[in-house]
């Protein structure tokens, strides 16, 4: 598949699109034009993607092409594109406003991580935020913390400096003392005791003497009025997510399902998880007996074929899902161990607060990958313990999940 990007602001979004959904070359070339370029070979809209000889120039297909082609649909769900196509059709000058209303109690357009609707909402948004001045900002506040918020996600970050479309933050000044305004009970204090400075020894008693000035009381110093409290950023979902190194002690298979096995792990700490794989189409029993393994700890337990499952087990699957096989813990491994990606501190989200909307696993899984060097990776950064790195068996540029196929 060939995708045909101009200079235009919806090219721009396809294209970070595609290098965010982690789309790989073999899959799908991007092929800039200009305009004359794209005459010449009778493309009127860009973008546009070629494919056995049909060429498609609509917006949502081109979308719709790549999500499908990187295994990333979850960057279309909950009417992405529907939301997606709102964006497009705003006018510039009702964008921001528009923006203003719908994330008024939300950190995304339309779900619970990123789609493609913030794209390409921070693709339109972007020039309109580089002319804003800091009071315009402050004002916007809904959008600007939407649009800082997405510039400064993992993988974005590096994606959005490498095309410059990265604006500067606000610059919160602290506040100087004495520059809030007086409460009326200040103001009253302040008033009184100047005026008993202004008339101090004139009040006189009735044979002339001067009346006995009565001590005054220390003037309470004004409270310091209290700052904002600032809300605590987010954790990147990578943080949130618990991975640990298990041991399988028991697996045998499933008596109602051809696909599953159902094993008893060691996560550490004396717990051993129950948790259902679908490897019997993929390993043996004594491929996976006594042996180490990657668990996903912080999911909720759900029955797979009546089986009560508390976990994953992660596993790396070739493309056509034809192989499938568990990552490899690195060699010294002891259970219970933390898989980490270096940089992001671990703070795993626990299971009885997540929801169907909020599991940060959904957000990280379609950016893992066993590389050409047999190394798993969260984007470009290996996934390790303080034993070394985590590693596929045999798969390389694999995808990583729970199985080769979705079991439900």
């Amino acid at each position: 598949i060939k995708v045909f990007l101009g200079d235009n602001l919806e090219s721009k979004a396809v294209g970070l699109l595609a290098e965010y959904a982690a789309l790989q070359p073999q899959k799908a070339v991007a092929v800039p034009l200009t305009q004359s370029e794209a005459s010449l070979l009778h493309i009127a809209k860009l973008p546009a993607f070629l494919k056995e000889e049909f060429l498609v120039s609509e917006l949502e297909e081109v979308v719709k092409v790549i999500c499908k082609e990187a295994k990333t649909e979850v960057l279309l769900e909950t009417e992405a594109l529907e939301m997606g196509k709102k964006i497009g059709e705003a006018k510039e000058e009702e964008l921001v406003a528009l923006m203003m209303e719908l994330l008024k109690d939300k950190q995304f357009l339309c779900s619970t991580h990123i789609t493609w609707a913030d794209i390409y909402a921070y693709c339109r948004g972007f020039p309109l935020l580089e002319k804003m001045k800091d009071e315009d900002k402050k004002q916007n506040n809904h959008f600007y913390r939407y649009m800082n918020y997405l510039q400064n996600m993992p993988g974005l970050f590096r994606m959005l400096g490498e095309r410059k479309m990265k604006f500067k933050e606000l610059q919160l000044e602290e506040s100087k003392e004495g520059d809030e305004k007086k409460s009326k009970a200040q103001m009253k204090r302040d008033q009184k005791k100047k005026w008993k400075e202004e008339n101090k020894g004139k009040e006189q008693t009735s044979e002339g003497k001067p009346e006995e000035q009565k001590k005054e009381k220390k003037q309470k110093q004004p409270k310091q009025p209290k700052q904002p409290k600032q809300a605590p950023p987010q954790d990147p979902e990578i943080c949130q997510v618990d991975m640990r190194v298990g041991k399988i002690v028991k697996v045998w298979k499933h008596e109602d399902s051809a696909k599953l096995f159902c094993e008893e792990i060691d996560i550490g700490n004396g717990e051993i998880r129950k948790i259902a794989s679908g490897l019997q189409e993929y390993c043996t029993l004594e491929d996976l007996d006594q042996k180490h393994v990657v668990v996903i700890c912080n999911l909720k337990a759900k029955k797979l074929g009546g089986y009560p499952s508390h976990g994953m087990v992660l596993c790396a699957s070739n493309e056509d899902h034809t192989k499938c096989e568990p990552i490899l813990p690195p060699e010294g491994s002891e259970i219970g161990d933390h898989v980490i990606v270096e940089g992001f501190e671990k703070k795993p989200c626990a299971d009885q607060n997540l929801s169907k909307k909020n599991v940060p696993w959904n957000y990280v899984q379609p950016r893992l990958k066993v590389k050409d060097d047999l190394v798993a990776y969260f984007e470009d950064l290996p996934l390790k313990t303080d034993k070394g790195v985590v590693k596929g068996k045999t798969l390389t540029n694999a995808t990583i999940s729970q199985t080769g196929k979705q079991i439900s």
